[in-house]
C-alpha cells in the first residue's frame, strides 16, 4: 500500500463523516386560535394544554433525552491510525524512499455489559423526563384552573361593587331630596357624596383587578392580551370534593409520587453501570507496515488493556449507591409532604365550604333585610343617614366575604385536583 493510497482512504473516511445527515429541526407550533366571546373552564384548560409555552419547551426535553438514549446504545467507533516513519530528517531531508508507513485499524471492546447498562440508564432518564412533563401538565392545569376561578371571582367582585355604587348613588339622591325639603342637614348630603365617590374608586380598582386576572388567564395559552369577553361559570356552584380517604388513596397516581419508581430504576441502572465500569476495556488492532526501501509489507496484530491498579471505578460506584439510597429517602419525604398538604388543603376547603354555606343561608339574607329596613325607616324619617350607610356597608362586607369564601372553595378544589389527579370540577 502506498502513502498516497492511504491518504486517499483517510480523506474518504473524513468525507463520509462530514457529510453524515444531522437531526432536522421541527417546525414551530401553529399559533393558538384566540378565544372570543364567553370562555368556559373546559375551553381554557384545552387551550392551555395545547398552547402553553412551558409545555412546548418541556416536550423538547423528552426529544433530547431520547437522543441521549440513542447515543448511549451506539457501539464505539473503530479507530484508524496511519503513521509514517523516516519521512525525512536533518541528515537527508529527501529520504522519502526510506520511509516506513504503518496503518492500524483498532476497535475498543466494552466488557461487563457497559453498553447495555448505559442504555438502561439513558432509557430510565428518558422515562423520568416524561414523568416530569406529566408533572408540568398537571401544574399548567392547576394554574389555569385557579386563574379561571380568579376571573370568575373578579367578575363577581366588580358586579357587587357596581351594585353597591348604584345603591350609594340612590342614597345620594334620597338625601338630596330630604335636604332640599329641610328634613336633613347639608352635612348628610356631603357624607353621602363621599361614600358614592368611594364606591366609584372601588369600581375602578375592581375593574383593574378583573383585567389583570383576565391577562393572567390568557397568558396560560400564550396570548398577550385577553380576547374573550368574560368567563362563563357559576362561582356559587361549590365543587364537590371526595372524602379525604379517597383523595389520599389517589395520591399514588400523582406524577410527583409516581415518578419515583422510575427514579429508582434510574438509580439502579446507574449502580449497574458503575459496577460494569470496574472491568477494563480491551482494544484490539490489526494492520500492516509497508517499507518503501524494501517494498515489503508486514502484518501487525496488537491488543491493549489498562492495568487497573489504582482506579477501579470505586468512587463512581460509591456515589451511585449513595444516590440510589437518596432516591428512596426523597420518595418517602415527598409522600409525607403530599399527604400533609392534602390534609391541610382538605381542612381549608371544609372551612371555606362551611363559611360560604353559613353566609348564603343566614348572614346575607339578614343583612339584606336589615339594609332594606334601614332604607325604609330613613325615607319615613324614623332613622338617620348613618343607619342606612351602616346597613349598606354591612351588606357589602358580607357579600364580599361570601365571594372570598367561594373563591377559596374553587382554589382548593383546583389544588385537590392537582394533588390527587382526579377531575373534581367539570
Amino acid at each position: 500500500m502506498k502513502v498516497r493510497s492511504l491518504a486517499r482512504l483517510c480523506a474518504g473516511v473524513f468525507a463520509c463523516i462530514c457529510t453524515a445527515p444531522l437531526w432536522g429541526e421541527s417546525a414551530p407550533p401553529d399559533a393558538a386560535a384566540l378565544p372570543t366571546g364567553a370562555l368556559t373552564r373546559a375551553e381554557s384548560l384545552r387551550l392551555a394544554e395545547a398552547h402553553n409555552a412551558r409545555l412546548a419547551a418541556a416536550a423538547w426535553r423528552i426529544e433530547a433525552a431520547a437522543g441521549r438514549a440513542l447515543q448511549a446504545g451506539l457501539r464505539l467507533n473503530p479507530e484508524l491510525e496511519v503513521e509514517v516513519e523516516d519521512l525525512g530528517g536533518t541528515a537527508d531531508a529527501s529520504a522519502v524512499g526510506d520511509s516506513v508507513t504503518t496503518a492500524r485499524l483498532g476497535q475498543r471492546l466494552e466488557l461487563g455489559g457497559k453498553r447495555a447498562a448505559r442504555t438502561r440508564l439513558a432509557e430510565a432518564e428518558t422515562e423520568l423526563e416524561r414523568w416530569d412533563v406529566r408533572r408540568l401538565q398537571q401544574d399548567v392545569r392547576h394554574d389555569t384552573a385557579r386563574a379561571f376561578a380568579a376571573v370568575l371571582t373578579a367578575q363577581e367582585r366588580l358586579r357587587l361593587v357596581q351594585e353597591a355604587g348604584t345603591l350609594a348613588q340612590r342614597l345620594v339622591d334620597t338625601v338630596a331630596e330630604r335636604v332640599q325639603a329641610g328634613k336633613d342637614a347639608p352635612l348628610e348630603l356631603s357624607k353621602a357624596k363621599v361614600a358614592a365617590a368611594s364606591r366609584r374608586i372601588e369600581q375602578q380598582r375592581a375593574a383593574g383587578a378583573l383585567q389583570a386576572a383576565r391577562s393572567t388567564l390568557a397568558a396560560q395559552w400564550g396570548a398577550v392580551t385577553p380576547t374573550f369577553t368574560h368567563a362563563a361559570g357559576d362561582l356559587t356552584a361549590i365543587p364537590a370534593v371526595p372524602a379525604l380517604d379517597s383523595l389520599l388513596a389517589a395520591l399514588d397516581g400523582n406524577p410527583d409520587l409516581a415518578r419515583w419508581a422510575t427514579a429508582t430504576a434510574q438509580g439502579t441502572a446507574a449502580v449497574a453501570l458503575a459496577r460494569a465500569g470496574r472491568l477494563p476495556e480491551v482494544t484490539l488492532a490489526a494492520g500492516a507496515a509497508w517499507s518503501a526501501a524494501d517494498d515489503e509489507a508486514t502484518f501487525l496484530v496488537s491488543a491493549s488493556v489498562p492495568l487497573q491498579f489504582f482506579d477501579r471505578n470505586q468512587g463512581a460506584l460509591c456515589e451511585a449507591q449513595a444516590l440510589l439510597r437518596q432516591v428512596a429517602a426523597e420518595r418517602r419525604a415527598v409522600e409525607a409532604e403530599l399527604r400533609a398538604a392534602l390534609v391541610a388543603l382538605y381542612q381549608d376547603f371544609s372551612t371555606a365550604q362551611e363559611e360560604s354555606r353559613s353566609l348564603a343561608g343566614e348572614l346575607l339574607p339578614e343583612a339584606g333585610k336589615a339594609m332594606e329596613a334601614a332604607r325604609q325607616a330613613y325615607v319615613q324619617g324614623k332613622s338617620g343617614y348613618l343607619e342606612v350607610q351602616d346597613a349598606q356597608e354591612t351588606l357589602f362586607a358580607a357579600q364580599m366575604q361570601y365571594v372570598d369564601a367561594l373563591s377559596a372553595c374553587h382554589a382548593a378544589a383546583a389544588t385537590a385536583e392537582r394533588l390527587s389527579g382526579q377531575v373534581l370540577i367539570r
